[in-house]
């Protein structure tokens, strides 16, 4: 009986000193824990957080060097963070990381094999002590174990074990020492609990770093750049502004904070743009525009560059607004200075073309007015006869003949400004093609068109003098065209703010010669023709600040471009 009440009490002991044991495995648990929430969430940065984690696994681990390395890290510092590794230890360890380099060193892909082959270690985690227990192989790359053998030659007990965020390696926590026997499994396991504690500790202070150096950079260009910037809520109060705003009102950045932006700069029109950015969330663009700084001089009148950004949070509402001013007054003046010198350039040019033209209009007019009064006698004389249905149709074909030569000359003698207005050039483009194809009378041309990029897309510009070009464009490619078997492409697209129109025929081409004076008022090839259509197209572009040109090959077809700009240019002061 005695012997059964001992062996009871014995086993009751064995219980309380297993029950004991596991009390201090979750109290120790339970003050990492508070340890590592304490740390992550100090005000201390990165490299500090890190100095204390390596504190906190050298009081686990026992040794007295501990570090983290960050995975795929190749620098000439092994580690992020140590304590207790020498400067030669450290050294060796750089040249061998960098001499390997990131795609060698598979470190990575043997923790996430042994995950999936070591069941007593959730990580894979990898340790020896005496005899090396757990070591198992470590083939991690030419480079993964040189840094073994590093290590078993310079300490006895050693250990590399996976920080975990999120299920992904991020980093790993190396922990060595000099004696033997320092380290065994539940010194790992415990290492390995708080892993994926260490592992938000650190993407919360790397996202902290990363977010600090992006503060001052952004510091940085807000205060050196010359453009005037000014941050402000939903009420046009200022939040931020950069020294170059706040100087042009004559006071400090420091002092415009916090005050309303129509206090300083009252206007009702502005209001209602300012306004119209908050409402519908979208940005607002406008060039050349006079802004009334107080510390400008009123004898120094400025033009600037508008830009009104609506800042949006993560429910896509408009929390602010951001203003940016760029000082636009040299070049708007330059700009009018070239367009001036520009217009008067075209001006002397078609001064000296009418002296051309008064010359040309004789010239041209002479032979269709002798046939018309041929014709006109003709008919007087010839009373039902037969013949007067053919003279007529001669008379007509040389009144239009003549018509047209007028109409020519009097565009091109002519050209006014563009008046601008919005409207679809698809449709613009259709429109003149089935005109053009009724005019020509050659039904069996076949046309393609390549206009369903810009169906819903409007450009401005003089529509009038816009159908003026392509219909000429397309004239003269149905005349050029043979009427059975030819082909007219009509293309156009939008890219980088311009419309660019693409007009190719398989018709009889242009010569290199012709290539180079089609363009040239009075040069035709026809034999009908006054050679000012083409040149009436150009000045037209030019007006509109577009391009136009032509490509072909004698017999080989021709193409012509027209490149416009989709908003006027350059913009109107508003």
């Amino acid at each position: 009986m005695a012997g059964k009440a001992s062996a009871k009490k014995s086993a009751f002991k064995k219980i309380l000193r297993q029950e004991a044991q596991k009390r201090r495995k979750i109290q120790e648990k339970v003050s990492l824990s508070n340890l590592m929430l304490k740390l992550s969430g100090s005000s201390v940065g990165t490299g500090e957080y890190l100095s204390a984690v390596n504190m906190a696994t050298g009081s686990i681990s026992g040794c007295s060097s501990t570090g983290i390395r960050f995975a795929g890290a190749v620098t000439e510092s092994f580690f992020a963070a140590q304590q207790g590794f020498g400067a030669e230890q450290t050294a060796g360890l750089g040249k061998i990381n960098t001499a390997g380099g990131a795609r060698k060193i598979k470190v990575r892909n043997f923790f996430i094999n042994r995950m999936k082959n070591i069941k007593d270690l959730r990580y894979g985690s990898f340790f020896t002590g005496n005899s090396g227990a757990m070591g198992g192989g470590f083939r991690a790359g030419a480079a993964g174990n040189a840094i073994l053998k590093f290590f078993r030659r310079n300490f006895m007990s050693f250990c590399f074990v996976p920080v975990m965020y999120r299920g992904v390696i991020t980093a790993y926590i190396v922990a060595a020492d000099e004696k033997e026997g320092l380290l065994d499994i539940q010194k790992i396991k415990l290492l390995e609990w708080i892993s994926p504690m260490i592992g938000e500790g650190i993407e919360k202070f790397s996202r902290e770093s990363e977010a600090k150096r992006g503060r001052e950079l952004l510091e940085k260009m807000f205060s050196i750049t010359s453009r005037r910037i000014a941050y402000m809520d939903r009420d046009f109060n200022y939040l931020k502004v950069n020294e170059t705003y706040a100087d042009s009102t004559g006071t400090s950045p420091e002092k415009l904070e916090g005050k309303n932006h129509f206090q300083i700069f009252p206007g009702v029109k502005n209001l209602s743009v300012f306004k119209g950015v908050v409402e519908e969330g979208e940005p607002y663009y406008v060039y050349g525009r006079p802004f009334d700084f107080p510390g400008i001089p009123e004898n120094q009148p400025a033009l600037w560059d508008w830009t009104i950004e609506p800042i949006k949070n993560g429910s896509y509402e408009v929390e602010g607004i951001l203003l940016t001013l760029t000082d636009a007054t040299r070049r708007i003046r330059t700009q009018d200075k070239l367009f001036e010198a520009q217009k008067e350039l075209l001006r002397n040019k078609r001064l000296a073309d009418i002296g051309m033209l008064a010359a040309t209009v004789a010239h041209e007019l002479k032979n269709p007015l002798s046939v018309i009064n041929a014709a006109a006698y003709n008919i007087r004389k010839a009373s039902n006869d037969a013949s007067v249905g053919r003279r007529l149709e001669t008379i007509e074909k040389k009144v239009s003949e003549s018509t047209e030569i007028i109409d020519n000359m009097l565009s091109y003698a002519s050209i006014r400004p563009p008046r601008y207005s919005k409207f679809s050039l698809c449709w613009l483009l259709n429109d003149c093609v089935k005109n053009a194809k009724k005019r020509s009378g050659k039904d069996g041309v076949k046309i393609e068109k390549k206009t369903s990029g810009i169906k819903k897309r409007l450009i401005e510009a003089d529509q009038l003098q816009i159908r003026e070009v392509i219909c000429n464009i397309l004239n003269n490619a149905f005349q050029a065209v043979n009427g059975k078997d030819g082909k007219i492409t009509v293309a156009a697209a939008e890219k980088n703010g311009f419309f660019e129109i693409d007009i190719t025929d398989n018709g009889v081409g242009i010569d290199e010669a012709g290539l180079k004076r089609i363009f040239t008022p009075f040069y035709t090839s026809k034999a009908n023709g006054t050679g000012l259509g083409l040149s009436v197209c150009r000045e037209i572009v030019n007006l509109h600040n577009g391009k136009i040109y032509a490509k072909s090959t004698k017999n080989k077809g021709a193409s012509f471009f027209v490149n416009l700009p989709a908003k006027r240019f350059p913009p109107p002061a508003l």
